[in-house]
């Protein structure tokens, strides 16, 4: 679960701004939102966080902040200048000032506090603590400088000094790790028990904290249809039952060329496509396709297979809709269902950006009510932007679960939560917000101007 996330000069975020998701024990309502205290951790997490704010706050911009530092953390170098090169632009001096990203995660009854610092050029520190008990403990800590390279300190609880595992980890992978690439994701490319801890840290970022994009599709969708009968079962009832005029989804599963499709491609994408194709379990897919035209690339023993969604509408059996051939709402329905889909004993974090993206109001917000109540979703969280003001209902939502994101005198997005202001339980959170009491509103100048001649 996420704890807190923290980022300093990465686009509209000039000064340090974040998200504090521990819960507050002076708020009684919704208790069934709070992530309870676990022995020997004093904290409680909401399971929510509503992003509000005018247009260009910065809402996407923190967003954007998760989505590119996960993907530099899980992919490596290759998205080094995605991280670096988008610094807050309307002070010249922040080009050279650094970027930070840090993360405070649960995972099962331990804490884990792993952050870097980049400049436009490399990373220049890195660090990953945990708090296995009760006190926090130092697992590594990275420092680059132009004359030595990458050094490493490893802590004890990851290998005691001068062992092999030590040596390991100081004279191959440290002195291997690219200045333009994190320790973190070169010293877990050869799994091994032994580095448990590190392991566990990246596949948090792995497959626990997913971000969905107003745009984009859920990329696993046909797989996870095919394969997963109850997942099918529950995306079939959800849609079904959703007022979209589809009465049956289905996966269809076709050969594909997959020589013909890549043989444009350059042989070092191809083979990176191949990678993906052999991985365990079919965990890293190829997704293919542009906006509703989504399909999922699978290998089998005798070649390649295309798996690409199909559904029925009314009681006409004979005739099957590509997920193209549905309107935009009901494409971002579908692939936020697997946001609502309990998997056993699985922690998740959900961070969607535009929640009601070509949704109804009702149905966003029985999507999020959906999400707190349902008790078999209690260890995971969902994190999302949206202006969708029926949301801001403290019948829905706990005041620590709402959170607006505006820009002060200098452009520079600034955070804060409604739990900061002292207010009535009767009072109407929307009207107010609406009327400005909260700020975080666009403000219109003398739109009579536009109509003089």
């Amino acid at each position: 679960m996420l704890i807190q996330y923290h980022v300093e000069n990465f686009l509209s975020i000039n000064q340090e701004a974040g998200l504090n998701l521990i819960a507050s024990d002076k708020i009684k309502d919704h208790l069934g939102h709070i992530y309870k205290k676990e022995n020997g951790k004093k904290i409680s997490l909401v399971r929510a966080a509503a992003l509000y704010g005018a247009n260009a706050a910065g809402k996407s911009n923190l967003i954007t902040s998760i989505f590119h530092a996960k993907n530099f953390i899980i992919e490596g170098k290759d998205f080094f200048s995605s991280v670096s090169s988008n610094w807050f632009k309307l002070d010249p001096e922040c080009k050279t000032k650094p970027t930070t990203f840090e993360f405070i995660i649960k995972i099962k009854n331990e804490i884990y506090t792993y952050g870097f610092v980049i400049d436009r050029n490399r990373v220049l520190e890195e660090w990953l603590y945990s708090i296995p008990k009760t006190r926090e403990v130092m697992l590594f800590v990275r420092k680059t400088s132009e004359s030595k390279g990458v050094s490493v300190e490893i802590g004890p609880q990851l290998a005691e000094k001068n062992s092999e595992d030590w040596k390991y980890l100081k004279n191959y992978v440290a002195r291997g790790t690219h200045e333009q690439c994190l320790f973190l994701t070169e010293s877990t490319k050869i799994k091994d028990k032994k580095f448990e801890k590190l392991n566990i840290a990246l596949d948090w970022f792995d497959k626990t904290l997913l971000v969905i994009p107003p745009n984009a599709p859920f990329r696993s969708l046909p797989w996870k249809l095919a394969n997963e009968p109850s997942f099918k079962t529950f995306f079939n009832d959800f849609i079904t039952n959703a007022d979209t005029g589809i009465s049956k989804v289905e996966v269809v599963e076709e050969p594909f060329d997959f020589e013909k499709f890549t043989s444009l491609l350059p042989e070092e994408e191809r083979n990176k496509m191949v990678r993906q194709l052999r991985s365990p379990n079919n965990e890293n897919l190829i997704a293919i396709g542009k906006g509703n035209q989504i399909k999922n690339i699978i290998k089998k023993d005798d070649g390649f297979y295309s798996l690409e969604i199909k559904t029925r509408h009314g009681d006409n059996k004979n005739v099957q809709f590509g997920a193209a051939d549905e309107s935009d709402g009901t494409f971002r329905l579908m692939n936020l269902t697997p946001v609502l889909y309990a998997e056993k004993d699985r922690d998740r974090v959900y961070v969607l950006d535009e929640l009601e993206r070509s949704m109804h109001p009702l149905l966003s917000r029985f999507m999020v009510k959906y999400f707190l109540d349902n008790k078999s979703l209690k260890r995971s969280q969902i994190v999302f932007s949206t202006h969708e003001s029926n949301l801001l209902d403290l019948d829905l939502l706990r005041r620590d679960e709402i959170f607006f994101v505006e820009k002060d005198a200098e452009q520079q997005t600034r955070m804060y939560s409604l739990s900061d202001f002292n207010i009535r339980k009767d009072l109407s959170i929307r009207k107010g917000y609406l009327m400005g009491r909260f700020g975080a509103v666009p403000f219109f100048g003398d739109i009579g101007k536009l109509f003089k001649e």
